[in-house]
């Protein structure tokens, strides 16, 4: 993403709230690499931002985590 810093948090959530939801938690500089985890059909939201810092370092309470 152009102008952000490479280690930005992002997080790509898979088939959101259904039973099979998927997750990856990276930068935005690794994230690209790292969708190849994710199975391979369902939706995708991507977030990214540094509010999403704490939910990736598991510092955030669980009310914290379902707003991230």
């Amino acid at each position: 993403m152009a102008g952000l810093d490479p280690d930005t948090p992002a997080i790509a959530v898979q088939s959101a709230t259904l039973p099979d939801e998927a997750r990856i938690a990276a930068t935005i500089a690794t994230l690209p690499e790292r969708l190849g985890e994710l199975p391979k059909a369902g939706p995708v939201l991507v977030m990214v931002g540094h509010a999403l810092g704490a939910a990736l370092a598991g510092t955030a309470s669980v009310a914290d985590r379902r707003r991230a």
